[in-house]
């Protein structure tokens, strides 16, 4: 089966469409007259993982992902309804929206990464976005320390550093990423934060 068509049928399997939002939006704002079932579905949205907004007729989508995607999605309805969400394409476009979830997924890494992927793989299959969607990215940095070692760090864009290794020297560094050559970014980030929330930060 191609790329394409499990995409096609994700978005047919999920599809809801905004008048199904709105209901949802009543439910929250009025939980008394919720039926057990209602509550069920909502939460089993109540999860981590990776969502999209898709609007299959014209092939356009908004991809992101959250620590709790009903959070998300209800966030993104509210900006709609106040007109303050910031692609007025997609806010003109909200009745024809379907609402897929992607992937579920605990691991903020494991998150960015996958997210990363879908970006390319909508993107690859022909589909634009409604809006730049923001992964976090990393660089390498090696670091010598105050006892003369060399530190291999992960930088993330807000400069969060996490370190992969320490070694004695710079040429054991760089002997060590030089295996892992133009991936290198990527296969750390799978490797040593992917299921390692603990590494040493600094």
């Amino acid at each position: 089966m191609s790329e394409l068509l499990e995409l096609e049928i994700s978005v047919k399997k999920y599809q809801s469409n905004l008048e199904q939002h709105n209901i949802m939006l009543e439910q929250i704002t009025h939980v008394d007259f919720m039926t057990k079932k209602q509550v069920r579905r909502l939460q089993g949205l109540c999860k981590p993982g990776i969502y999209a907004l898709v609007n299959p007729l014209k092939k356009k989508v908004f991809l992101s992902q959250s620590t709790n995607i009903l959070e998300a999605v209800l966030r993104v309805f509210k900006e709609f309804n106040e007109g303050s969400f910031r692609s007025k394409r997609m806010i003109a476009d909200r009745n024809k929206l379907a609402l897929v979830i992607l992937e579920e997924c605990d691991n903020q890494f494991q998150r960015q990464l996958k997210l990363k992927e879908y970006i390319e793989l909508y993107s690859n299959n022909g589909y634009s976005f409604y809006a730049n969607t923001k992964y976090i990215t990393y660089k390498v940095k090696t670091v010598i320390t105050t006892n003369f070692k060399v530190e291999v760090r992960l930088v993330n864009r807000r400069g969060v550093q996490t370190v992969i290794q320490t070694f004695d020297n710079m040429d054991m560094a760089k002997a060590f990423l030089a295996k892992y050559g133009d991936t290198a970014v990527d296969d750390l980030v799978k490797e040593y934060l992917v299921g390692q929330d603990s590494n040493k930060r600094v």
